[in-house]
């Protein structure tokens, strides 16, 4: 490979596996040609990470100022959502007025040129303490509970013991870490 023609993750894992097999068949023992090899090898394996971990950076990079970007944006949202429930609280009241003006047929209806605009009654639940509530409640027909896994809990207890856990077992796996 030229210095201008990068090696890609393919030809690498290729590479690699030839050396291997190379030097299987030859019982370890190495020559000019496969120690020229295994030096472009792991010199082009070595670029090759320099090139994941620039990439790596780069994305990762984008990603928090996405991230930031999206919080702005929430943050923005959420503001608009106030001011949007502070102008419903303030028509509400204006409402109610009416109501007491013109009374409760007359007065909790509005018709414009634009829609209409009502008072609406309705019943609203308030439960003031939701975890007292379930502990008070729990054999009632209206409390449910979702089976969650704790993967922690059960990871531990299979290390403890390989058939501690039906349906589950421990598996090794591989990561890279670019620090």
């Amino acid at each position: 490979m030229t210095d201008k023609q990068k090696s890609t993750s393919l030809e690498l894992f290729n590479a690699a596996q030839a050396i291997c097999f190379e030097l299987e068949s030859r019982e370890g023992v190495t020559d000019e040609d496969l120690d020229a090899a295994i030096a472009e090898f792991l010199d082009g394996s070595e670029d090759k990470m320099d090139r994941h971990r620039y990439a790596i950076q780069m994305f990762q990079s984008q990603s928090k100022m996405y991230r930031a970007e999206v919080q702005r944006l929430q943050g923005r949202s959420r503001m608009l959502e106030g001011i949007v429930d502070r102008i419903k609280q303030h028509a509400r009241l204006v409402m109610e007025a009416r109501v007491e003006m013109l009374g409760e047929k007359d007065g909790r209806k509005l018709e414009t040129d634009n829609g209409i605009v009502y008072l609406q009654k309705r019943d609203k639940l308030v439960i003031d303490d939701d975890d007292a509530f379930c502990d008070l409640n729990h054999t009632k027909p209206f409390i449910t509970y979702v089976p969650k896994i704790d993967k922690r809990a059960v990871l531990a207890a299979l290390k403890a013991d390989d058939n501690a856990v039906q349906l589950a077992r421990v598996e090794k796996s591989v990561s890279v870490v670019f620090k």
